[in-house]
Formats: C-alpha cells, sequence, structure tokens
C-alpha cells in the first residue's frame, strides 16, 4: 500500500541508535525498498525507522508500507520487539560463501571491462590487480572492507584446523 511518508507516525521507539542511514540510503536508491516498513491502521510505525528515515533522506513523499491490525499498543510493542529481535545474521560460513560468490561475479565483470578494453586498468592487465579490486568491490556488498572479507574467507576455509 502506498502513502504519504508524512502520514506515518514515529512514537515511542525502543531503537535509538539508528546507524548508517546514508548508507542504507544509497541501498535504497540503488535497489530499491525490498522490505517495506509496517504501520498500524493509523499509520503508527511498528517496524522499518531506519528504512523511513532513509527514504525520507532520499526525499521520496511516498512509501510503500505493509499494513498491519493489530489489538492494541502492547500488540504494536511486541511487532516492534519481534522484527527486531526474529532476525538472524548470516553464520561466518554464509557470510564468506556470499563473499567468495560476489567475489566470483566481480571477478568476471572485470574480465569482460579488460577484454572489452584488450588492456586492464593498469595497462597490462594484471590478474593479481583485478582480484584485489574484485575482492574490495565484493566486500563492500557486505558493508566490510576487502581485508575483511579476506580474513573471513580464510577463516572459513581453515575452520577444521
Amino acid at each position: 500500500m502506498l502513502v504519504d511518508i508524512d502520514k506515518i507516525v514515529v512514537g515511542d521507539r525502543i531503537r535509538r541508535d539508528f546507524g548508517d542511514i546514508r548508507e542504507l540510503a544509497e541501498n535504497i536508491r540503488e535497489n530499491g525498498l525490498i522490505n517495506p516498513p509496517t504501520v498500524n491502521k493509523e499509520y503508527v510505525l511498528l517496524a522499518g525507522e531506519r528504512r523511513l528515515r532513509a527514504c525520507k533522506s532520499l526525499g521520496w513523499t511516498q512509501i510503500e508500507v505493509h499494513m498491519l491490525d493489530t489489538r492494541d499498543e502492547a500488540h504494536d510493542l511486541e511487532v516492534e520487539m519481534s522484527e527486531n529481535n526474529m532476525r538472524r545474521n548470516f553464520t561466518g560460513s554464509e557470510l564468506a560463501a556470499g563473499i567468495r560468490r560476489q567475489m566470483e561475479l566481480e571477478t568476471a565483470k572485470a574480465q569482460e571491462r579488460q577484454k572489452a578494453t584488450q588492456f586492464g586498468a593498469d595497462g597490462g592487465g594484471n590478474i593479481s590487480t583485478t582480484a584485489g579490486k574484485a575482492r574490495d568491490k565484493a566486500a563492500e556488498h557486505f558493508g566490510i572492507s576487502g581485508k575483511q572479507a579476506e580474513r573471513v574467507v580464510f577463516v572459513d576455509e581453515h575452520k577444521d584446523l
């Protein structure tokens, strides 16, 4: 359901630390709003304040929302808490698998760019430079540095030692 963004009421919420809203806003600009905020029938925000703030920072005047018919204020709070508590982050192995897959995609893109120009960005098609850049680009997708991504993959590959 599409609603005017200013119609959404942000009451007294549990979350106080919103992190880097600019990073989330950039992700929404690039990928769209994947998971809309949740409101009750009175348009009181139940879940998704970070997403709402990010969309406002992008200058959006309307936003897609999920409307939930809650019973009372206690149910509103239960929804807010469950949305934040039930989320599960990637395990180390899952993160490593994602990084590896993203690195493969970035490496393939870099190789295609090199083929198109017949020379790499460094003038000689240096594969180690390409791999390092692919690692860094892959890491960006997970909000970590290339070096951190390298360490995550290393630890995952040596977890049985």
